[in-house]
């Protein structure tokens, strides 16, 4: 399941403060505990671009800080817009610094914010009841298909193991548009 620009602006306004968050979620194809894993110095706001190292995970209740998915690191191209309001998000902070964090400081975790911060907005964007986080990466695999980026460097910067799902979710953009605001 996968968004419209338009229902992902929709999605992201929705979500208030974390609007910045949920937009890289959508634009980058992150996956959650990379993005929430995501530090000052991973980004290059001169060049668009994300360097990604690390990633948290759940293992028994701990947030467990390792490496991404894939256990390889990747750079993530960052649309323009996304750069200016990132390059907001991150003035004052060191350059170890987590990017996202929760008001007081701590790290993420995905039950509590999708609790408090995703299913609100969700709802209010008038998004079908089955999208969920994860979604929005396959958001981002389609909205690169759609504007008909070069196959192998859209898809590369999902991960390597990743470029056959994302050209599946690529092909089924092309079909399926718009399914998520249908509620289907």
């Amino acid at each position: 399941m996968f968004l419209t620009h338009l229902q992902l602006r929709d999605l992201a306004s929705e979500a208030g403060s974390w609007r910045v968050f949920v937009l890289l979620l959508g634009y980058t194809g992150l996956r959650w505990g990379e993005a929430t894993a995501l530090r000052v110095c991973d980004i290059d706001l001169a060049r668009r671009r994300i360097d990604v190292r690390r990633a948290f995970s759940d293992v028994g209740g701990r947030v467990v800080l390792g490496t991404p998915k894939s256990h390889l690191s990747r750079t993530v191209p960052i649309p323009r817009f996304l750069a200016r309001e990132i390059s907001a998000a991150v003035i004052g902070k060191n350059a170890d610094d987590l990017v996202f964090t929760m008001p007081g400081g701590s790290v993420l975790r995905l039950s509590n914010w999708r609790r408090a911060v995703f299913l609100p907005p969700r709802a209010r964007a008038r998004l079908s009841v089955r999208f969920r986080i994860h979604d929005l990466r396959h958001t981002a695999a389609s909205l690169m298909k759609t504007a008909r980026v070069a196959s192998g460097a859209s898809f590369g910067s999902f991960g390597e193991r990743a470029l056959p799902a994302a050209q599946r979710i690529g092909t089924a953009a092309e079909s399926r548009a718009g399914l998520a605001a249908k509620g289907a």
